[in-house]
């Protein structure tokens, strides 16, 4: 019985994907590298839409070249839709 509960408990554990995307936001706008990484691959397991999969291309090109002005604002903007 517990095995069968293991899954919806692994479920509830993954953060709302709107949560990722301000957190990613505030991660840019903190300068943090190792959480811009983490958010970005918890995003890259979560099922996206044709537009998040845009914004977050962007947003890791943003973070490979530490360009975390642009990540911000980028991320600002699509948050506020």
């Amino acid at each position: 019985m517990l095995a069968q509960n293991q899954p919806e408990e692994a479920k509830e554990a993954i953060p709302d994907k709107r949560v990722l995307w301000k957190k990613l936001a505030e991660a840019f706008r903190d300068y943090d590298m190792a959480g811009i990484d983490r958010i970005i691959e918890q995003l890259q397991e979560s099922k996206l839409t044709e537009q998040e999969r845009d914004v977050l291309r962007r947003a890791e090109r943003c973070g490979r070249d530490f360009d975390y002005e642009e990540g911000s604002s980028l991320l600002e903007a699509y948050c506020k839709e």
